[in-house]
């Protein structure tokens, strides 16, 4: 039985104990691999890309399974469609406290607001929003995700716009 590497498999499951076992064959997992890619196709619809109407789970599960029976290296297709994911759901606590700082250096110095206004924004953009863009980005190249997920491509540029109409909101939100 093939198993892919725990930490591929602890993306794509959320218990790291039973990760280990992680056997792409068994229809539960494939299962589980349908939905968080099917949940990873929704946030690069979010930005842009063409959400494609998706089928039912048990025909996406026949599709896992031969895509990744004609792989040649379907753990490496695995930990591609993990490090995707990763790209989302990675920790951003470093990037939630320097945006938090130029909500504060807003609040603090209002003089200044601009400045904090372009830190907020850039730091989102640049730590977040890009990097989840590249990712749907490179995404459309996998022939699974392109056939059934989503294609096209997609811009940050609205996302921007809603966290700039936003830092406005959160500094006044700090003082209540």
């Amino acid at each position: 039985m093939k198993r892919i590497a725990l930490a591929i498999a602890a993306t794509l499951m959320a218990a790291p104990a039973v990760a280990q076992d992680f056997d792409w064959h068994a229809p539960e997992n494939r299962r589980l691999v349908h939905q968080r890619l099917s949940e990873w196709a929704d946030m690069c619809a979010s930005i842009g890309f063409e959400r494609l109407p998706t089928p039912d789970a048990t025909t996406m599960q026949d599709r896992i399974n031969a895509h990744l029976l004609l792989a040649a290296s379907p753990e490496f297709v695995l930990n591609q469609w993990a490090r995707l994911i990763q790209t989302a759901t990675r920790d951003t606590s470093d990037l939630e406290e320097r945006a938090a700082d130029a909500l504060i250096a807003a609040r603090d110095d209002p003089s200044r607001w601009a400045e904090a206004e372009n830190l907020y924004v850039n730091t989102l953009r640049n730590g977040f929003l890009n990097p989840v863009l590249a990712a749907c980005r490179e995404g459309t190249h996998d022939a699974l995700i392109s056939r059934n997920y989503y294609r096209g491509d997609g811009s940050v540029d609205r996302f921007v716009e809603q966290v700039r109409a936003r830092f406005a909101e959160s500094v006044r939100a700090l003082d209540e």
